[in-house]
């Protein structure tokens, strides 16, 4: 019944969407799809909104590096897959726009320009409890778990309004200089820069460290991998 609903809902919006785009653009409204065919439209939108909220409201929207950052959204027919359900790459999609709000708000990424180096996801896994279902109210939270020589770990859990825990996503942030030639800023160094103190890492999570060592394991693994000679062949 559930997913009827959904379907129904999915084609309603449908609908509006082009009865809206034709009465506001008529012959136009072509190029809104054309746009969303060749641009991640929605998403750049909400990167320049998190910018100018930062811009705009200053101090208010600053949070310290070791607190929560909270984003909310609403599945939007956009999200949806072929279950009427938020696809699984959305989930990371989302992840993106809360890493991204987070190391704006807590000051990172002004640190990292100082120190002329950036931030890149070396690695990501998650966890589904729970579909995400049309039009639901989902809220984003964001924290660092860790820091080591080298990288950022951080935790993205999505929940609902009363606190239940619907997916949980692990994502290994690791700093590099923005250039070769420029001397490489360790996380421990631009977390200093943004609390004025050293601060130590927090101790890691039983969970975690077993996916750091994962993540070795299977580095080690990949550097060592030797192309078969089907692939030699295609090379």
């Amino acid at each position: 019944m559930e997913r009827v609903k959904n379907l129904f809902l999915f084609l309603v919006a449908i609908l509006l969407t082009v009865l809206l785009l034709r009465g506001l653009l008529g012959a136009f409204a072509i190029l809104v799809p054309i746009l969303y065919m060749f641009i991640d439209v929605n998403g750049n939108l909400r990167f320049i909104w998190i910018i100018l909220k930062k811009l705009t409201f200053g101090r208010k929207t600053t949070h310290n590096f070791l607190e929560v950052s909270e984003t909310t959204f609403i599945v939007l027919p956009s999200d949806l897959d072929l279950n009427l359900h938020m696809n699984n790459a959305r989930y990371f999609r989302r992840c993106d726009f809360g890493r991204f709000k987070f190391w704006i708000t807590s000051g990172i990424i002004n640190a990292m320009r100082k120190s002329n180096c950036r931030i890149t996801v070396a690695a990501s896994c998650v966890r589904y409890r729970r579909s995400l279902e049309l039009f639901q109210k989902v809220l984003l939270k964001t924290r660092v778990l860790a820091w080591d020589e080298k990288a950022f770990y951080l935790e993205q859990r999505f929940v609902d309004v009363g606190g239940f825990v619907y997916a949980i996503v692990l994502t290994k942030n690791q700093v590099i200089p923005a250039n070769k030639r420029e001397a490489f800023s360790p996380p421990a160094e631009l977390v200093r820069s943004v609390s004025g103190q050293h601060v130590q890492s927090p101790t890691l999570p039983e969970d975690l460290d077993l996916w750091i060592q994962y993540n070795s394991a299977s580095s080690a693994m990949m550097k060592n991998c030797v192309p078969t000679a089907d692939e030699q062949k295609e090379d």
